[in-house]
């Protein structure tokens, strides 16, 4: 028992530590993820061979700062998170207000159950929570264009090699 508790922890720990230890990704975090990203692609495009492209590929996330390639991802997913959100229009607070405003005049003006007023406002405010990602938007939201180029390159549907 005590053995399955340590290899759980040994397997999780490195993926949440970057998620622990910091509150919000940086300018510097994205720029550094990216440059690492960009650099892993065009590493993998030059080496063929698995085991000689798996040691060049940790040897780069060891020297980028990463301490896993599951730290790696993990802060991966959270700029496309930051991104996504960021991109596809979160709804903010005072566009929260309104709607919560327009629920109760209804409310007022007899044109909804107190039932019907009471889901709906649970609906909207679950709707309009703040994103998880939001203390990483500072960090993202100046490279989402670089964000996008690189996206397009890795893709295939830039040739042009990003500046980052």
């Amino acid at each position: 028992m005590r053995r399955r508790q340590w290899l759980w922890i040994a397997l999780v720990m490195p993926g949440l530590a970057l998620a622990a230890v910091a509150g919000g990704l940086s300018e510097a975090d994205v720029q550094r993820w990216m440059q690492t990203r960009l650099a892993l692609h065009q590493l993998a495009a030059e080496n063929s061979a698995q085991a000689t492209q798996s040691k060049h590929k940790a040897d780069r996330l060891a020297a980028a700062g990463y301490d896993s390639a599951a730290q790696f991802q993990a802060h991966g997913a959270r700029i496309a998170e930051a991104r996504a959100a960021l991109t596809q229009g979160a709804v903010d607070d005072s566009e929260q207000r309104q709607q919560i405003q327009r629920l109760k005049d209804m409310r007022a003006a007899g044109m909804i159950e107190q039932g019907e007023f009471e889901s709906e406002l649970i609906e909207l405010q679950n709707a309009t929570k703040a994103a998880p990602s939001r203390k990483d938007w500072a960090g993202v939201e100046p490279h989402l264009g670089q964000l996008q180029a690189l996206e397009n390159y890795l893709n295939g549907r830039s040739k042009e090699v990003p500046t980052l």
